[in-house]
C-alpha cells in the first residue's frame, strides 16, 4: 500500500504553520478532486495564477497564464490541495 502524507489530513486537523517568520495555528483539511471539485479547481486556479511555471509540472497547458478548460479539468480529479484555515485569534 502507498503511503500519502496528505491523507492524514483527511478529516480537519491543526496545525501550525510559519510564513515570513511567524508561527500560526490554523486548521488543515485535504481537497480531493473526487470529494470537493468545485473547491479544488478553484484552488488551482489561484495557485496557477500565482504560479504559472507550475503548470508545466502539472501537466497543464497554459496560454496567456490561463489554464486550458480540459486540462484544469482533469489536474481537478486527480490532484489534492490542502487548504489551511488561519485561527485569527491572537
Amino acid at each position: 500500500d502507498h503511503k500519502i502524507w496528505w491523507r492524514n489530513l483527511s478529516e480537519p486537523s491543526d496545525v501550525e504553520v510559519r510564513l515570513a517568520g511567524a508561527e500560526l495555528r490554523g486548521t488543515a483539511v485535504a481537497l480531493e478532486g473526487t470529494e470537493s471539485p468545485d473547491e479544488l479547481r478553484r484552488g488551482l486556479v489561484l495557485y496557477l495564477h500565482q504560479l504559472p511555471s507550475a503548470a508545466k509540472a502539472l501537466g497543464v497547458s497554459a496560454s496567456s497564464g490561463e489554464a486550458r478548460e480540459t486540462d484544469l479539468a482533469d489536474l481537478t480529479r486527480r490532484a489534492v490541495i490542502v487548504r489551511i484555515d488561519l485561527d485569527t485569534t491572537p
